[in-house]
């Protein structure tokens, strides 16, 4: 990818995020019954912890990189976040959010500082978070009031980074299978999976059959 200043590209980042954010969360309204009742709901949780991590690092692009070197454009973005600076500060309002996202979302629903026990086991682990789908609705707007502003005041930046991005094929490698040869692999591993289950499951009824009587 050619040379592009990290301010655009940050920029950039935030809109492509504050997107996900939005599609995610219509998706989930689609689907949603009630978030306070998660357990068992893995469409609905998974929609949900993906908007919170997106959340956190929308947090963390904003903080460490939406900035620049230039001295006459730093005062744009001085008076960018001075506008949005009340959405930024409902958001950090739920205090939890990174602490949730460390300590759950990324580490498989268990605290590695309480030694690793699921948060599904009853405790008084209390965490500050987006909850309902109405704290969700205001999460979400204000994401969207911040990336709203900034391309108003910086389409030129977000656009010239974006058609850099479309230009550019060199960031993934080509998928590994195509429409005739996913099938194809699917089926073997299936296969393989059942041949080493039955294996496990006769040897296990060998060995129960050479119990002596009770």
């Amino acid at each position: 990818m050619q040379q592009c200043d990290d301010f655009a590209a940050s920029a950039y980042h935030l809109t492509f995020l504050s997107a996900s954010i939005e599609d995610m969360f219509k998706a989930l309204k689609k689907i949603y019954i009630d978030l306070h009742g998660f357990k068992g709901e893995s469409s609905i949780f998974s929609l949900y912890a993906m908007i919170l991590i997106s959340t956190c690092s929308f947090l963390d692009e904003y903080h460490d990189f939406l900035k620049s070197e230039d001295e006459n454009f730093r005062g744009f973005i001085i008076d960018f976040k001075s506008v949005v600076k009340p959405a930024v500060k409902e958001i950090e309002n739920w205090t939890g959010l990174r602490r949730f996202r460390n300590e759950v979302l990324a580490h498989n629903f268990r605290k590695p500082k309480k030694g690793n026990k699921s948060i599904f086991i009853p405790s008084n682990e209390v965490y500050d978070i987006p909850l309902s789908l109405e704290d969700l609705y205001v999460l979400v707007g204000c994401i969207k009031s911040i990336v709203d502003v900034l391309k108003a005041v910086f389409p030129y930046e977000i656009n010239r980074f974006s058609s850099i991005v479309k230009n550019d094929s060199s960031l993934f490698k080509p998928g590994k299978y195509d429409a005739e040869s996913y099938k194809i692999r699917h089926n073997a591993i299936c296969r393989q999976v059942k041949s080493n289950f039955e294996l496990v499951i006769k040897r296990y009824s060998n060995k129960a059959l050479k119990k002596p009587p009770q």
